[in-house]
């Protein structure tokens, strides 16, 4: 038979700090993923040739998806921060 323990409470306010410090960072790579947003959108809007505004115009779309997936991993894992005791 297999016994399930629970941690300890420094073991959860341990993990805890490592959830919240790993919101940060993903915090911080969305305001990166923004600036380089803003970047190929400032490029697309100064005029190219086609298939570089069509490369561009992918860019902006999947820098978008990745910041929005970004985001949602932050709040999701935050949410969980809060619901530890």
């Amino acid at each position: 038979m297999t016994t399930i323990t629970m941690p300890s409470r420094r073991q959860t306010a341990r993990q805890r700090c490592k959830w919240a410090a790993a919101c940060g960072e993903l915090d911080a790579m969305g305001l990166l993923i923004d600036q380089l947003a803003t970047s190929a959108g400032q490029l697309r809007d100064q005029g190219a040739p086609e298939d570089v505004l069509e490369d561009l115009t992918i860019t902006l779309a999947r820098l978008r998806e990745t910041r929005k997936a970004v985001s949602s991993a932050s709040r999701r894992l935050w949410t969980r921060v809060e619901d530890m005791p």
